[in-house]
């Protein structure tokens, strides 16, 4: 999940256009929950992390792709019915999660088509090869971002504090999850892994953003005996920017959705952001309906819309991404 930052940006962005309210005021109370939302699914890569480098199988890449309004639905309606000194927090890590579907769709494929694919394992070397440059890409989109903060770039203890949760709302959102997951999704999961899911995220990717935190040496020196398949590596923040990231940052570019080869497209990374932006202040304002009670869980799931947070389309397209950059490996120069 090395994009840590622009999901973060983005959230914020939205957050700050948000007109005075109820759901400001939660926000307001649990900006924690917020940031953490804003990070949406991606916490479950850090389930099941095994020495070796390996990650056992977990429900994330499933999220990414399918049933999101369903999703949103059942998180709504469980934060109304929540305790009140809870609903704070839900009602904001909702709102932060609405933000990363929002950046997810828009930016993903852009991402996919000029790192080679959008695998949903590593057992290729090509899936491998365009998870490698995906992290890169990824990571090396936030460095630049970094450098434009005051004070500039990222150090582990400032990600980890973006990272992290009270304990009181870290126990009630590993609480949601558990039943989004077992009543969307099917899949038997209990509050207790994602609580710990959650608690990894933030002391482990924290350190992957600061090259020279302990984890981030070790796995550079240590290479493929810690890191076979190089893809930890791939998502430790560089001291500088990949120069493909840089151009690809700095250029107007055609490009095309993988999922929708024939439609040319112009966008920058950063007006796709602001797109993101744009959309996510919408979505916090279905929320704030649904918060106040004047719009039901479903109706408010319904306006946010069911996008497949990989392909940007909807979530029952079959379609699989068909085209790709095609001078990605010359672009990557061996990456």
């Amino acid at each position: 999940m090395p994009d840590l930052l622009a999901h973060h940006d983005v959230a914020q962005a939205a957050r700050a256009l948000l007109p005075p309210g109820h759901l400001a005021d939660l926000l307001a109370e649990a900006p924690d929950a917020y940031a953490v939302g804003a990070q949406g699914p991606d916490f479950f890569s850090y389930a099941g992390l095994r020495p070796g480098g390996g990650v056992r199988s977990h429900p994330g890449r499933t999220v990414h792709r399918q049933h999101t309004r369903a999703a949103l639905t059942t998180m709504l309606a469980t934060a109304a019915a929540a305790p009140p000194g809870v609903r704070a927090g839900l009602y904001a890590y909702i709102s932060g999660y609405a933000t990363h579907v929002c950046l997810d769709a828009g930016a993903h494929p852009w991402i996919v088509y000029w790192t080679g694919g959008a695998p949903k394992g590593i057992d290729s070397p090509d899936a491998l090869r365009a998870t490698r440059r995906h992290g890169v890409l990824e990571a090396s989109l936030d460095v630049m971002l970094a450098a434009r903060r005051r004070p500039p770039g990222v150090s582990c203890g400032r990600s980890r504090r973006l990272l992290s949760l009270t304990p009181r709302r870290r126990r009630a959102v590993a609480r949601l999850w558990a039943v989004v997951l077992q009543d969307v999704y099917g899949i038997p999961w209990t509050a207790r892994q994602t609580e710990a899911a959650l608690h990894v995220m933030a002391l482990v990717y924290a350190q992957l953003t600061d090259r020279l935190s302990p984890l981030a040496l070790a796995l550079q020196a240590g290479g493929a005996a810690l890191d076979p398949d190089g893809v930890w590596r791939s998502q430790i923040y560089p001291s500088a920017p990949h120069p493909a990231a840089v151009r690809l940052v700095a250029e107007r570019r055609e490009w095309r959705s993988p999922w929708r080869p024939s439609e040319a497209r112009h966008e920058t990374f950063a007006e796709l952001c602001g797109r993101a932006v744009g959309e996510s202040l919408a979505c916090l304002e279905t929320i704030a309906r649904a918060a106040s009670g004047d719009l039901s869980a479903h109706d408010a799931a319904v306006a946010l819309g069911d996008r497949s947070m990989v392909s940007g389309g909807p979530c029952d397209d079959p379609r699989a991404p068909t085209v790709f950059a095609p001078d990605r490996d010359a672009l990557w120069r061996g990456v």
